[in-house]
């Protein structure tokens, strides 16, 4: 690859999928903190790394797969999906203790 394939190749990942999905993760802590006002910096430092890298690791899927107009629209939905996933996860630990993690395992 020459060095303007690679420029090019960085400016297409950064401005139809990293732009598109920061965005969309700012918009997602904002409504949640004004939902709840209660976020951790831990909480959205997970929801940058969670939504944004996602959307990285599919970027090649996307772009494929959906081209045109619905590549933004795809990407917000699967960072929006994978954030919601990411704290439903969390939810389900904390609220869940080692013990009935291994006496659940322990049964099967």
């Amino acid at each position: 690859m020459s060095k303007g394939e690679i420029w090019n190749s960085f400016l297409e990942v950064f401005s139809k999928t990293i732009v598109p999905s920061l965005i969309t993760v700012i918009i997602g802590v904002a409504v949640e903190y004004r939902r709840t006002k209660k976020l951790s910096g831990i909480q959205i430092i997970t929801s940058f790394i969670i939504g944004v890298g996602t959307v990285y690791l599919m970027h090649d899927y996307i772009h494929e797969t959906w081209k045109g107009k619905m590549t933004t629209v795809m990407v917000s939905v699967i960072t929006a999906g994978s954030i919601k996933g990411w704290e439903l996860f969390m939810t389900f630990i904390n609220n869940t203790k080692l013990s009935d993690v291994i006496e659940w395992l322990s049964k099967r």
